[in-house]
């Protein structure tokens, strides 16, 4: 059996050559169908007894596949680096900007833990009818003070959602970080809210808000994208992600 086995699979196995272990694309269903069909009659879970024996193991998917880069890669990232040389120089606010995921707000789970004397208790579904709106989680990360704010949105993410936040970072600490300040760098990716249009288009509507302390200043925003293989190079996401793993409260 386990020979016939071997042959089924042959031509549908990869391994690793150090472990020694290896897996197989045919389910333990269609390994025992193929078997009956040539007279051995076994069930799917003899099939998968014996495939252990055979030091095969389940494996999910892994993401190890490039998409490449730009030939232009190394001259973007030194052209990024000027831009935040000179804006530091002129102690004027690098923002690198993000949005997350879309939450449920309500009394759903999230991933993290906190110090509690027991669980919190929270729905056993995440149904987004149980649920009181939609988060959209903003966050803005200034990168010459090392501090971050996360700005929640109900909404939706939109160029006019973008430069609320903005504004109201501005009003809680930009105002009082960089009094001087009339430009502003932001760093973002090129997916979701941040694709060129809209960043063109958050560009020109925060040319007609009204920021406070800047009534009789043009205030200029500068904005620089990463390119999409290189996302993860934004200085926001390193925080968004110990925070995300970190949360565990209901929003």
């Amino acid at each position: 059996m386990i020979d016939a086995i071997h042959k089924l699979t042959e031509r549908e196995t990869a391994g690793d050559p150090i472990s020694g272990l290896k897996w197989t694309r045919k389910t333990t269903d269609k390994i025992a169908r193929q078997l009956r069909r040539l007279g051995i009659a076994v069930g799917r879970n003899t099939v998968g007894r014996l495939l252990r024996q055979m030091k095969y193991s389940l494996r999910t998917n892994r993401k190890k596949i490039s998409a490449g880069s730009t030939s232009d890669r190394d001259r973007q990232f030194r052209y990024l680096c000027r831009q935040r040389d000179q804006f530091e120089k002129r102690g004027d606010p690098i923002l690198s900007v993000d949005a997350k995921k879309r939450e449920l707000i309500g009394n759903f789970k999230n991933p993290g833990v906190k110090w509690e004397r027991s669980s919190t208790e929270v729905n056993d579904h995440d149904f987004r009818s149980a649920a009181k709106g939609i988060g959209i989680p903003y966050g803005i990360y200034d990168t010459q003070a090392n501090r971050g704010c996360v700005f929640l949105g109900t909404s939706h993410e939109t160029s006019a959602f973008a430069v609320s936040c903005l504004r109201r970072w501005w009003q809680i600490e930009g105002h009082n970080l960089y009094p001087q300040s009339r430009h502003i760098l932001i760093l973002a990716d090129t997916g979701g809210g941040n694709v060129t249009a809209r960043c063109l288009e958050t560009r020109n509507s925060a040319a007609t808000v009204r920021w406070p302390g800047t009534a009789h200043h043009r205030f200029s925003l500068s904005i620089r994208r990463f390119q999409m293989e290189s996302h993860r190079a934004s200085p926001v996401q390193p925080d968004q992600q110990k925070l995300g793993s970190r949360t565990s409260g209901q929003l």
